[in-house]
């Protein structure tokens, strides 16, 4: 009961909130997550381990479209792929090199409220369903010395489906450099229950099907580290 409070208090502040009205002459904005792009493309950042290299920063796209002054429909997208490769040898046990590839994708469209505004500074609250899917495969192959010097080699091969369903309440603030253009950032409380899928391979013999794991129930707070550049118009 203690984690739900926090939920419904945020659900009917929202509730309350999206009945006010504003006058705009812009009807959308497009935004894009600069953190995350700056990282991928211009930082290279990487992990050592294969999970999502930008946890916290899951939209790379985000539109809303208003359908009165203050009340927009939105939506978010976002992409990553983290591959990773590493190898190790050793004169008496042979060679071991490991190939990870991650994808995650992650959707999300709800209802976006601007409830309070000035001249350079908005604040917002919102209401969003989530969806988000990550697959993680990691390949294994061993090459090492059996029989004498006869060097031979096992395959194994991981492979993760994981999907999450769920809402999140986002409280955002934007800061207006004009008209048109702005920066703008949001924490979110999301609830989310996740499915998870397994399958190993072991030199090509595998199961036909995934093998279900727990499914879990995620009461989680994302802090604002996504930073978007938005174009009004």
């Amino acid at each position: 009961m203690k984690k739900g409070t926090p939920i419904i208090l945020l659900l009917f502040i929202s509730i309350s909130l999206f009945s006010q009205q504003e006058n705009s002459n812009h009807k959308n904005d497009l935004g894009v997550n600069i953190n995350a792009i700056l990282n991928k493309i211009v930082f290279k950042k990487v992990n050592d381990e294969i999970t999502n290299p930008f946890p916290d920063q899951l939209f790379i796209l985000t539109y809303r479209h208003f359908i009165s002054p203050k009340l927009a429909l939105r939506f978010g997208f976002g992409y990553d792929q983290f591959l990773r490769n590493d190898s190790t040898f050793s004169t008496f046990s042979g060679v071991l090199i490991e190939n990870d590839k991650f994808d995650f994708y992650s959707f999300h469209f709800g209802i976006h409220k601007n409830v309070f505004d000035a001249k350079k500074v908005k604040l917002t609250l919102g209401w969003d369903w989530i969806f988000r899917l990550e697959l993680q495969e990691r390949t294994r192959n061993d090459f090492f010395f059996g029989g004498g010097i006869n060097l031979e080699e096992v395959t194994y091969i991981d492979t993760n489906k994981e999907s999450s369903v769920g809402f999140g309440i986002p409280i955002g603030i934007q800061y207006f450099f004009n008209d048109r253009i702005f920066i703008s950032t949001e924490l979110s409380l999301e609830v989310s229950q996740t499915f998870s899928k397994k399958k190993s391979e072991y030199n090509g013999n595998t199961s036909n099907d995934f093998r279900d794991d727990t499914d879990t129930i995620n009461l989680k707070f994302r802090p604002p580290l996504a930073m978007f550049l938005n174009y009004r118009f």
